[in-house]
Protein backbone atom coordinates (compact mmCIF):
# COMPACT_ATOMS: atom_id res chain seq x y z
CA UNK A 1 0.00 0.00 0.00
CA UNK A 2 1.27 3.48 -1.25
CA UNK A 3 1.79 6.43 1.16
CA UNK A 4 -1.28 8.56 -0.84
CA UNK A 5 -3.55 5.06 -0.40
CA UNK A 6 -2.71 4.76 3.43
CA UNK A 7 -3.45 8.33 3.98
CA UNK A 8 -7.05 8.13 1.99
CA UNK A 9 -7.27 4.95 4.25
CA UNK A 10 -6.36 7.16 7.54
CA UNK A 11 -8.59 9.90 6.40
CA UNK A 12 -11.81 7.51 5.97
CA UNK A 13 -11.05 6.07 9.33
CA UNK A 14 -10.94 9.19 10.85
CA UNK A 15 -14.50 10.13 9.18
CA UNK A 16 -15.57 6.96 10.35
CA UNK A 17 -14.05 7.71 14.05
CA UNK A 18 -16.03 11.01 13.75
CA UNK A 19 -19.26 9.82 12.24
CA UNK A 20 -19.88 7.84 15.05
CA UNK A 21 -18.90 9.96 17.49
CA UNK A 22 -21.83 12.62 16.46
CA UNK A 23 -24.10 9.13 16.46
CA UNK A 24 -23.27 8.61 19.93
CA UNK A 25 -23.79 12.14 20.80
CA UNK A 26 -27.08 12.21 18.70
CA UNK A 27 -28.02 9.39 20.92
CA UNK A 28 -27.57 11.44 24.14
CA UNK A 29 -28.92 14.30 22.25
CA UNK A 30 -32.05 12.97 21.58
CA UNK A 31 -32.30 10.52 25.29
CA UNK A 32 -32.07 14.11 27.23
CA UNK A 33 -34.37 16.52 24.96
CA UNK A 34 -37.04 14.18 25.81
CA UNK A 35 -36.85 13.58 28.72
CA UNK A 36 -35.65 17.15 30.19
CA UNK A 37 -32.82 18.98 29.29
CA UNK A 38 -33.98 22.37 27.96
CA UNK A 39 -32.55 25.73 26.71
CA UNK A 40 -28.88 26.29 27.80
CA UNK A 41 -28.11 22.53 28.97
CA UNK A 42 -29.16 21.67 25.46
CA UNK A 43 -26.78 23.82 23.74
CA UNK A 44 -23.90 21.44 25.96
CA UNK A 45 -24.76 18.78 23.88
CA UNK A 46 -25.83 20.61 20.90
CA UNK A 47 -22.31 22.27 19.64
CA UNK A 48 -20.37 18.60 20.12
CA UNK A 49 -23.36 16.80 18.18
CA UNK A 50 -22.99 19.92 15.20
CA UNK A 51 -18.87 20.01 15.83
CA UNK A 52 -18.37 15.77 14.90
CA UNK A 53 -21.34 16.06 12.31
CA UNK A 54 -18.65 19.13 11.03
CA UNK A 55 -15.81 16.95 11.13
CA UNK A 56 -17.19 13.73 9.65
CA UNK A 57 -18.39 15.82 6.88
CA UNK A 58 -15.03 17.76 6.22
CA UNK A 59 -13.07 14.19 6.60
CA UNK A 60 -15.59 12.37 3.99
CA UNK A 61 -14.59 15.49 1.56
CA UNK A 62 -10.77 15.91 2.21
CA UNK A 63 -10.65 11.88 1.48
CA UNK A 64 -12.67 12.64 -2.03
CA UNK A 65 -10.52 15.50 -2.77
CA UNK A 66 -6.96 13.90 -2.67
CA UNK A 67 -4.15 13.80 -0.49
CA UNK A 68 -3.04 17.05 0.37
CA UNK A 69 0.24 18.05 2.16
CA UNK A 70 -0.22 20.65 5.10
CA UNK A 71 2.96 22.26 6.34
CA UNK A 72 2.22 23.42 10.01
CA UNK A 73 4.73 26.17 9.91
CA UNK A 74 2.61 27.77 8.30
CA UNK A 75 0.22 27.82 10.78
CA UNK A 76 2.89 29.14 13.10
CA UNK A 77 3.39 26.50 14.74
CA UNK A 78 5.67 23.16 14.67
CA UNK A 79 4.70 19.15 14.16
CA UNK A 80 4.83 18.24 17.34
CA UNK A 81 2.45 20.97 18.55
CA UNK A 82 0.14 20.08 15.14
CA UNK A 83 0.73 16.39 16.09
CA UNK A 84 -0.53 17.45 20.18
CA UNK A 85 -3.70 19.18 18.84
CA UNK A 86 -5.09 16.34 16.51
CA UNK A 87 -4.14 13.68 19.49
CA UNK A 88 -6.57 16.38 21.03
CA UNK A 89 -8.73 16.25 18.81
CA UNK A 90 -9.02 12.41 18.58
CA UNK A 91 -9.58 12.08 21.97
CA UNK A 92 -12.46 14.56 23.03
CA UNK A 93 -15.08 12.00 21.52
CA UNK A 94 -14.02 9.41 24.40
CA UNK A 95 -15.86 11.13 27.29
CA UNK A 96 -18.84 10.88 25.21
CA UNK A 97 -18.66 7.62 24.44
CA UNK A 98 -17.84 6.73 28.31
CA UNK A 99 -21.24 8.95 29.14
CA UNK A 100 -23.60 6.85 26.36
CA UNK A 101 -22.53 3.77 27.17
CA UNK A 102 -23.56 4.19 30.90
CA UNK A 103 -26.65 6.23 29.99
CA UNK A 104 -27.35 3.07 28.08
CA UNK A 105 -26.40 0.70 30.95
CA UNK A 106 -28.55 2.45 33.19
CA UNK A 107 -31.44 3.71 31.89
CA UNK A 108 -32.21 1.94 28.35
CA UNK A 109 -35.46 -0.51 28.82
CA UNK A 110 -33.31 -3.90 28.16
CA UNK A 111 -30.99 -2.84 31.48
CA UNK A 112 -34.20 -2.03 33.46
CA UNK A 113 -33.77 -5.91 34.89
CA UNK A 114 -35.21 -5.04 38.33
CA UNK A 115 -31.53 -6.77 39.86
CA UNK A 116 -29.67 -4.92 42.68
CA UNK A 117 -26.96 -4.62 39.47
CA UNK A 118 -29.64 -3.03 37.52
CA UNK A 119 -31.22 -0.48 40.18
CA UNK A 120 -27.80 0.45 41.33
CA UNK A 121 -26.53 1.33 37.72
CA UNK A 122 -30.03 3.43 37.00
CA UNK A 123 -29.16 5.21 40.51
CA UNK A 124 -25.79 6.05 39.48
CA UNK A 125 -27.00 7.76 36.16
CA UNK A 126 -29.75 9.48 37.80
CA UNK A 127 -27.75 10.92 40.43
CA UNK A 128 -24.60 11.92 37.66
CA UNK A 129 -27.84 13.62 35.64
CA UNK A 130 -28.82 15.04 38.32
CA UNK A 131 -25.55 16.95 39.09
CA UNK A 132 -25.31 17.69 35.94
CA UNK A 133 -28.55 18.62 34.71
CA UNK A 134 -30.91 19.59 37.24
CA UNK A 135 -32.95 18.19 40.18
CA UNK A 136 -36.03 18.62 36.99
CA UNK A 137 -33.43 16.24 34.75
CA UNK A 138 -33.31 13.66 37.95
CA UNK A 139 -37.46 13.65 38.69
CA UNK A 140 -38.01 12.80 35.13
CA UNK A 141 -35.50 10.29 34.77
CA UNK A 142 -36.90 8.90 38.29
CA UNK A 143 -40.84 9.44 36.27
CA UNK A 144 -39.04 7.03 33.13
CA UNK A 145 -37.93 4.55 34.74
CA UNK A 146 -40.85 4.04 36.52
CA UNK A 147 -43.12 3.98 33.31
CA UNK A 148 -40.76 1.25 32.26
CA UNK A 149 -41.26 -1.11 34.85
CA UNK A 150 -44.43 -0.52 35.04
CA UNK A 151 -44.46 -1.81 31.58
CA UNK A 152 -42.96 -4.79 32.84
CA UNK A 153 -45.87 -5.28 35.42
CA UNK A 154 -42.98 -4.50 37.96
CA UNK A 155 -45.16 -2.09 40.18
CA UNK A 156 -43.04 -1.91 43.25
CA UNK A 157 -40.49 -0.86 41.87
CA UNK A 158 -42.00 1.97 39.52
CA UNK A 159 -43.49 3.06 42.78
CA UNK A 160 -40.45 3.57 44.64
CA UNK A 161 -39.05 4.93 41.57
CA UNK A 162 -41.51 7.49 41.90
CA UNK A 163 -41.58 8.05 45.50
CA UNK A 164 -37.74 9.26 44.73
CA UNK A 165 -39.13 11.34 42.20
CA UNK A 166 -41.99 13.17 44.76
CA UNK A 167 -38.93 13.23 47.98
CA UNK A 168 -36.23 15.03 45.40
CA UNK A 169 -39.22 17.23 44.65
CA UNK A 170 -40.29 18.48 47.96
CA UNK A 171 -36.74 18.69 48.86
CA UNK A 172 -35.25 20.78 46.18
CA UNK A 173 -38.34 22.39 44.70
CA UNK A 174 -40.47 22.93 47.08
CA UNK A 175 -41.80 26.42 45.06
CA UNK A 176 -43.11 23.90 42.65
CA UNK A 177 -46.04 22.78 43.95
CA UNK A 178 -47.65 21.56 40.53
CA UNK A 179 -44.55 19.39 40.07
CA UNK A 180 -45.49 17.62 43.18
CA UNK A 181 -48.95 17.11 42.96
CA UNK A 182 -48.14 15.80 39.21
CA UNK A 183 -45.63 13.04 40.60
CA UNK A 184 -49.05 11.74 43.06
CA UNK A 185 -51.34 11.85 40.68
CA UNK A 186 -48.37 9.67 38.66
CA UNK A 187 -48.23 7.09 41.54
CA UNK A 188 -51.81 7.20 42.14
CA UNK A 189 -52.42 6.03 38.54
CA UNK A 190 -49.44 2.94 38.53
CA UNK A 191 -50.72 1.75 42.18
CA UNK A 192 -54.40 1.42 40.52
CA UNK A 193 -52.54 -0.82 37.02
CA UNK A 194 -50.83 -2.64 40.02
CA UNK A 195 -54.00 -3.21 41.55
CA UNK A 196 -53.23 -1.35 44.70
CA UNK A 197 -56.13 0.45 45.34
CA UNK A 198 -55.69 1.54 48.92
CA UNK A 199 -52.20 3.55 47.58
CA UNK A 200 -54.19 4.46 44.59
CA UNK A 201 -56.57 6.31 46.82
CA UNK A 202 -54.35 7.64 48.59
CA UNK A 203 -51.88 9.64 46.51
CA UNK A 204 -54.61 10.61 44.35
CA UNK A 205 -56.56 12.38 47.44
CA UNK A 206 -53.39 13.43 47.40
CA UNK A 207 -52.82 15.19 44.40
CA UNK A 208 -56.52 16.73 44.09
CA UNK A 209 -56.19 18.75 47.92
CA UNK A 210 -52.96 20.56 46.67
CA UNK A 211 -54.95 21.10 43.04
CA UNK A 212 -57.44 22.28 44.87
CA UNK A 213 -55.21 24.72 47.49
CA UNK A 214 -53.44 25.79 44.09
CA UNK A 215 -54.26 28.99 42.49
CA UNK A 216 -55.10 29.06 38.54
CA UNK A 217 -56.66 25.66 39.07
CA UNK A 218 -59.02 24.60 36.20
CA UNK A 219 -61.91 22.71 37.78
CA UNK A 220 -62.07 20.74 34.77
CA UNK A 221 -58.65 19.03 35.93
CA UNK A 222 -60.20 18.81 39.23
CA UNK A 223 -63.27 17.05 38.14
CA UNK A 224 -61.34 14.92 36.08
CA UNK A 225 -59.14 13.83 39.25
CA UNK A 226 -62.39 13.32 41.40
CA UNK A 227 -64.10 11.03 38.75
CA UNK A 228 -60.49 9.02 38.52
CA UNK A 229 -60.69 8.79 42.14
CA UNK A 230 -64.70 7.32 42.01
CA UNK A 231 -63.67 4.57 39.60
CA UNK A 232 -60.35 3.99 42.10
CA UNK A 233 -62.86 3.43 44.90
CA UNK A 234 -65.64 1.60 42.96
CA UNK A 235 -62.59 -1.14 41.67
CA UNK A 236 -61.46 -1.22 45.07
CA UNK A 237 -65.25 -1.65 46.36
CA UNK A 238 -65.60 -4.46 43.92
CA UNK A 239 -62.65 -5.98 44.60
CA UNK A 240 -62.23 -5.52 48.49
CA UNK A 241 -65.89 -4.55 49.71
CA UNK A 242 -64.64 -5.49 53.13
CA UNK A 243 -61.78 -2.79 53.06
CA UNK A 244 -63.83 -0.01 52.13
CA UNK A 245 -66.48 0.27 54.49
CA UNK A 246 -67.44 4.17 55.33
CA UNK A 247 -64.01 5.67 54.37
CA UNK A 248 -64.65 8.93 52.30
CA UNK A 249 -61.89 10.49 50.07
Amino acid sequence: MSYFEKRKFSMFCISVYYLFSAVIVGFVLAAHSGISCRGVQLAFLVAPFAYFGALAFASARDRKRGVQFVDPAEFGMSIGVANLIRTVGMLVPIPFFIYAFTFASGMSCCSLTGTPESIARTNSVIALDEKLFGHSMAQNESRLVARRYARKHNFKLAEQYVYQAISCAEEHQPDKPTRVADLHQFLGKIAARGNDYCLAERELSIALAMRKDMKGTSACSISRLEKLIEQVQLKHKDKHPQDVGARKF
